[in-house]
C-alpha cells in the first residue's frame, strides 16, 4: 500500500517520468512495477481475445466471468454441470390433496386419512381447481349442474361460467364472478397468490381480478372482437390475431399477454404496456381435436427471452438484442390447405437456460431442448406424451420408441429412469404451460410423485381411485378410492 500511495504522489508532483525515472523507480518498488505489468497484459489479453468475439458471444463471456458490461443487462448464467445421481433421502408422499367428487370439493389428509368436504353445494358443477401459492385457498369455475337452469347451451369449447375462491382452512366459499352467459377459463394466480388471471370469451378479454373479493384490477379487450363474434363459430374467434391470448404472470405485479397482433408487458398498477414485438403475433389457435387452446407469449424467468406464434410458427425473441429467430416451422395442412403448428412449449429450464418444446413427425412425436445461450436444439426423447414437473427438475414422458412405458428423464441430474407402469400424461398437443390448471394427471409441488386418476364405470355405479407415482422409484401407491367420479386432483403440500 505505501509503494503504490509513493508512486501516485511522485506523478501527481512530477512531470511525465523518463527513462532513468522509471528504472529509479522500479529499483525502489520492484514489487508494485511486476503488480502492474501482470495486470496491464491480462487485461489487454482480454480485449485481444474480445475482440475477436461476436457481440452474442462476448456477453456470454462476461456472464460466465460475472463481469456486466455497462450496456448489458445480462445476469450471470452459469452453464448446466451433469451431476451423478445421488441417493435421496426417504421422501414421503405430500400430506394432502383436493379434488372434485361428482359436484363437491373435497380434502384428504393423506397421513391419517382424514376428509374435509369444502363444498357442501351440489347444485353446481365446478371445475378447473386452481390452488393458490400458498396452498390456502383453491379457485375454481362453477355453472349450474342442471341445463334447465343454464342460461344458453354450453359450446364444443366450453360453458359459461362464474369464478368462485374457497378456503382450504375455514370452508368459506367466496363468489369472485357472478354466473353469467360467458366462458372463463385457465385461472392463474399471480405468484404472491393475490390475484387471479382468467381467460373470458375466448378470446374477446382476459382480465385480473382481486382473489379476496372479486374486484377487477387490469382487464384486456379486442378491439375488434365481440362476443357475437363466436356464436356462428363453434365459440371460436374469427381472427386468431385480434383476439387477446391468457396472461402469463411475469411477477407479484407484472404480466405480459398478446392482442391485435403484438406483445405487450404492463404492471398491472400501472396500466401503461410497453408493446414488446408487434408483427402478427397469434393470440388463438386451431385444432380439430381440441379448439379451445390459446396462444400466451412465454417468458424466461430473466425477461430477456420470449416465445410465440406466428402463422402457427413458434419464434424466439430476444429482447436486449432486438434478434427474432424461428424454432419451430408449422406444417401444412394437406386435406384442408392451412397450416397448423408442429412445436408445443412444454417448460422452461429449471436454471432459466432454455426452453423444452414438443415436435410433431408422422410416427413418433420427440421432445427438445431449445437453448437460450447456443440458441440451437437438441433432441432429449422420443415420447408422445409428456409432464414437466413444476420446479424444472423432471420430465416424465411416454411413448417413446421402446415402449410406451414411463420414463422420468432427471434434467439436473442428468440421468434417466425407466419404469413399468404406463400413465396417461397430457398429450403434447394440448399442452397449457403458461396455465397454473393441472390435467387429471399432475406433478406434486417438488416434482417427486405424479397423481393418476382411474374411474370406471359399472352396473352399480361409477367408482374412482387415485394412485401416486414416485418418480425417484417408479413405486405406485393407491392414494384415494370413492364411489362417484373424481374429474380432478391436486396437490395441496
Amino acid at each position: 500500500m505505501t509503494e503504490h500511495l509513493s508512486i501516485t504522489l511522485y506523478f501527481k508532483v512530477h512531470s511525465m517520468p523518463n527513462q532513468d525515472d522509471l528504472k529509479s523507480l522500479f529499483n525502489k518498488y520492484p514489487r508494485t512495477f511486476l503488480s502492474l505489468l501482470c495486470a496491464f497484459l491480462i487485461i489487454g489479453g482480454i480485449f485481444i481475445v474480445l475482440s475477436t468475439k461476436s457481440a452474442k458471444e462476448r456477453e456470454h463471456i462476461y456472464a460466465m466471468l460475472s463481469i456486466t458490461p455497462s450496456y448489458s443487462p445480462y445476469p450471470t448464467i452459469k452453464p448446466i454441470t451433469p451431476q451423478a445421481a445421488t441417493p435421496l433421502p426417504n421422501i414421503t408422499i405430500p400430506n394432502s390433496i383436493i379434488y372434485n367428487l361428482d359436484q363437491t370439493i373435497w380434502l384428504e389428509n393423506l397421513s391419517n386419512k382424514h376428509k374435509e368436504m369444502l363444498t357442501s353445494d351440489t347444485d353446481n358443477y365446478k371445475f378447473g381447481l386452481s390452488v393458490s401459492p400458498d396452498r390456502t385457498k383453491v379457485a375454481y369455475g362453477f355453472l349450474p349442474n342442471e341445463e334447465s337452469q343454464r342460461i344458453r347451451p354450453g359450446y364444443y369449447i366450453g360453458f359459461d361460467n362464474g369464478i368462485a375462491v374457497t378456503d382450504t382452512r375455514t370452508q368459506k366459499t367466496t363468489i369472485l364472478v357472478n354466473y353469467s352467459p360467458i366462458q372463463r377459463h385457465y385461472l392463474a394466480w399471480s405468484p404472491d397468490g393475490k390475484y387471479i388471471s382468467f381467460w373470458e370469451g375466448n378470446g374477446e378479454a382476459a382480465r385480473i381480478i382481486n382473489s379476496s373479493n372479486g374486484e377487477e384490477i387490469f382487464s384486456v379487450t379486442s378491439p375488434t372482437l365481440s362476443s357475437s363474434s363466436f356464436d356462428n363459430n363453434f365459440g371460436m374467434p374469427d381472427d386468431i390475431v385480434k383476439s387477446v391470448s391468457p396472461f402469463f404472470w411475469i411477477n407479484n405485479d407484472t404480466v405480459s399477454y398478446s392482442v391485435d397482433g403484438s406483445i405487450y408487458k404492463t404492471n398491472i398498477h400501472d396500466k401503461n404496456p410497453i408493446q414488446v414485438i408487434g408483427d402478427n403475433v397469434q393470440s388463438f389457435f386451431f385444432a380439430f381435436e381440441s379448439p379451445n387452446i390459446p396462444s400466451a407469449p412465454i417468458w424466461s424467468k430473466d425477461q430477456l427471452y420470449v416465445t410465440y406464434y406466428k402463422d402457427n410458427d413458434l419464434y424466439f425473441f430476444d429482447t436486449y438484442n432486438k434478434s427474432e429467430l424461428l424454432i419451430g416451422p408449422g406444417k401444412d395442412n394437406e386435406y384442408f390447405g392451412d397450416k397448423y403448428r408442429n412445436v408445443y412449449v412444454v417448460g422452461l429450464d429449471s436454471l432459466n437456460q432454455g426452453i423444452y418444446i414438443a415436435q410433431s413427425a408422422e410416427t413418433q412425436h420427440k421432445i427438445n431442448f431449445f437453448s437460450f445461450l447456443s440458441l440451437d436444439t437438441t433432441n432429449i426423447s422420443q415420447a408422445n406424451s409428456a409432464l414437466y414437473d413444476p420446479i424444472g427438475r423432471k420430465l416424465a414422458v411416454t411413448g417413446t420408441q421402446e415402449s410406451s412405458k414411463l420414463t422420468i428423464i432427471d434434467r439436473v441430474h442428468n440421468s434417466t429412469l425407466k419404469c413399468d407402469q404406463t400413465l396417461s400424461l397430457p398429450s403434447l398437443f394440448n399442452y397449457q404451460f403458461f396455465s397454473q390448471t393441472p390435467y387429471s394427471t399432475n406433478s406434486s409441488p417438488d416434482g417427486n410423485y405424479i397423481l393418476e386418476i382411474h374411474s370406471t364405470t359399472k352396473d352399480s355405479g361409477e367408482s374412482s381411485t387415485v394412485n401416486a407415482l414416485n418418480t425417484n422409484t417408479c413405486e405406485n401407491t393407491q392414494i384415494l378410492s370413492e364411489q362417484g367420479y373424481i374429474y380432478q386432483v391436486v396437490w395441496l403440500n
